[in-house]
């Protein structure tokens, strides 16, 4: 059981809910930016290279809103039980190597979970952008495709996995003779395990005119926009 010290050092390094609430609003700007990226990407591949992204008060603005906050409560959660974890072995080690607790002071404890906290950002910080960058580019390559066209096919890249979810995936699209349908593609879960690399390419079947394409506004002007482009609106 973990000393009184323990537990006071434990709380002065403890994420609060401010914490929580400023991670989930880096987290949605953040979020909100790969999302743009990523439907940048799909006009220039469709030939559209104006880069115009409307992604305002809208449904999927709304989506990365609510993903950051999800989000944010689980990196704070996880960074507290580790944290929690890494007090206890301080106090553990130390009494291991000296006997007791005499000599662990505040120094001692600041040194220590200073040196525990920053040799865990050093590698957690770029496995939660990796992951949460490519969890919202895949979801809004998968928007874009399921607004903008009645089919196509994906795939996901790079061509080589490190887990066997991931190599499942790659195995299918092989046997599918390199992509397989949009619908398909929709049913997979990325990313598959924290720091995963693969992203979705996708091929657009049909996709409309430039003027028409979704391009993160919100559904009902879309709709709007392709009736008035149809002449189903009067003008």
């Amino acid at each position: 059981m973990a000393s009184h010290v323990a537990d006071l050092v434990y709380l002065a390094w403890y994420q609060t809910e401010d914490d929580r609430a400023h991670l989930a609003e880096e987290l949605f700007q953040k979020g909100r930016q790969s999302y743009e990226e990523a439907i940048r990407q799909e006009l220039q591949a469709l030939g559209c290279d104006d880069g115009r992204v409307y992604l305002g008060a809208n449904e999927e603005l709304s989506w990365l809103r609510s993903q950051a906050e999800m989000w944010s409560l689980g990196i704070v959660q996880t960074f507290n039980q580790d944290l929690r974890r890494a007090v206890n072995g301080i106090e553990e080690d130390w009494i291991a190597e000296k006997g007791s607790t005499k000599g662990l002071n505040r120094n001692v404890w600041s040194h220590r979970v200073e040196m525990w906290f920053n040799d865990r950002q050093a590698w957690k910080t770029q496995q939660i952008d990796i992951t949460e960058a490519t969890r919202v580019y895949d979801h809004a390559i998968l928007q874009f495709a399921k607004v903008n066209s009645s089919g196509g096919t994906a795939h996901i890249v790079p061509g080589s996995a490190v887990c066997a979810v991931c190599q499942a995936m790659l195995d299918e699209c092989e046997r599918a003779g390199g992509a397989v349908p949009l619908s398909r593609a929709e049913q997979w879960i990325l990313p598959a395990h924290p720091a995963c690399p693969h992203r979705i390419v996708t091929n657009l079947k049909d996709a409309p005119p430039c003027d028409e394409l979704w391009r993160g506004q919100q559904f009902g002007e879309l709709k709007s926009l392709r009736e008035k482009a149809n002449g189903e609106l009067d003008l």
